[in-house]
């Protein structure tokens, strides 16, 4: 079954999908007047919409943490782990776009902080998860090359 090449199948589904679900994850969560922020999809599984999204702020105040430690090793591993590529969906996958560029879910889930960001969606596919917790993980990892980075110019 092949997808059409033109537009995306995705685009109207995943933008009732992206506000519907979210405002009912809200719900579920106790957090039903959640800030909403656009998110645009110039081209992908949103078919190219702007849609508004919900955002889910976490704590982050020191305050709300404990057992606090550097997080560079895991940060190391987790880079090292990745392979950056770029890749066309097979037929029944596709949505319309074309190249795409990102990392493999089975990569992710070789590495404690990957792990979090990939779960199997109905069809029995691993998917990446780009929600919060996810959000979460790539500011680490910015701050953390950002470190490294000065480290280097140091020298």
């Amino acid at each position: 079954m092949a997808a059409p090449a033109a537009a995306s199948p995705w685009g109207s589904i995943g933008s009732a999908l992206l506000s519907g679900g979210m405002s009912l994850l809200g719900s579920i969560l106790g957090k039903p007047d959640v800030p909403e922020q656009k998110v645009a999809s110039p081209t992908g599984w949103l078919g190219g919409q702007t849609v508004n999204a919900p955002m889910f702020p976490l704590p982050s105040d020191e305050e709300t943490k404990q057992n606090m430690s550097s997080a560079d090793d895991d940060i190391r591993s987790f880079l090292e782990a990745l392979h950056p590529t770029k890749y066309d969906y097979k037929d029944e996958y596709a949505d319309g776009s074309s190249p795409n560029f990102g990392v493999i879910a089975q990569d992710l889930q070789k590495t404690d902080i990957g792990r979090d960001m990939v779960s199997e969606g109905d069809n029995g596919k691993l998917q990446v998860d780009y929600g919060p917790r996810t959000v979460e993980a790539l500011l680490s990892i910015v701050a953390s090359l950002g470190q490294r980075i000065e480290e280097l110019e140091r020298k």
